[in-house]
């Protein structure tokens, strides 16, 4: 919006996340966001080539629940077998039950809050 030699711009906007549920091995994290964005530029000083700004946005995470299910095609799966000592042949304890390296077993969530602030300053070089 122009306003003489100023000018006011204000956004919003719902930007959903492309990556799909991670109910697998896989753990991308990614969340639908809900941006706000806000700024303003002075042409008070155009005539001597300079125009000045300020612009902030925020972005909210939303809150994105993830589960792994163990019929998903591309299941978390029990990476050590329930063994046994190579020399004595006594059973190893810790190696009993279900065991992964995933980090994302057996599920996580995720959300958050992103800021930002910028300034300018253009000067004219012709």
């Amino acid at each position: 919006m122009f306003l003489g030699l100023h000018t006011v711009g204000v956004d919003a906007s719902f930007i959903p996340s492309p990556v799909p549920e991670q109910t697998g091995r896989s753990n991308y994290v990614d969340n639908h966001r809900l941006a706000f964005a806000a700024g303003y530029e002075s042409r008070a000083l155009a005539r001597h080539g300079i125009t000045a700004g300020l612009s902030a946005q925020v972005h909210v995470l939303l809150r994105r629940e993830t589960r792994k299910d163990p019929d998903a095609a591309n299941p978390v799966f029990d990476e050590y077998p329930d063994s046994e000592h190579i020399f004595t042949g006594d059973f190893i304890e810790e190696s009993a039950g279900f065991q992964t390296n995933n980090p994302g077993f057996p599920g996580f969530s995720s959300s958050g809050v992103i800021f930002a602030v910028m300034a300018w300053l253009k000067i004219a070089t012709n």
